[in-house]
């Protein structure tokens, strides 16, 4: 499994105005999978985008091969 966590520096003002909340109860998902069958089909990345300490952060969770599914689904 590799993971990578990233600080975005290039966020605009603009997006904390149209936030309904505080920034810091604010988590966006995204998941990738190998296709729509939920029987052969295969998760292979999960990406969040979250706000800490002042800064916007993300961090991926990526599966390497099939077998790590549930790997990047505990460490998300």
């Amino acid at each position: 499994m590799i993971t990578r966590t990233t600080v975005l520096s290039d966020i605009p003002d603009s997006v904390y105005n149209d936030l309904p909340t505080d920034p810091e109860q604010v988590l966006l998902v995204d998941i990738e999978t190998t296709g729509f069958d939920a029987v052969r089909s295969d998760l292979y990345l999960i990406g969040c985008c979250y706000h800490d300490g002042g800064v916007w952060k993300t961090d991926q969770f990526f599966a390497e091969n099939k077998y790590e599914q549930a790997e990047i689904l505990l460490a998300f």
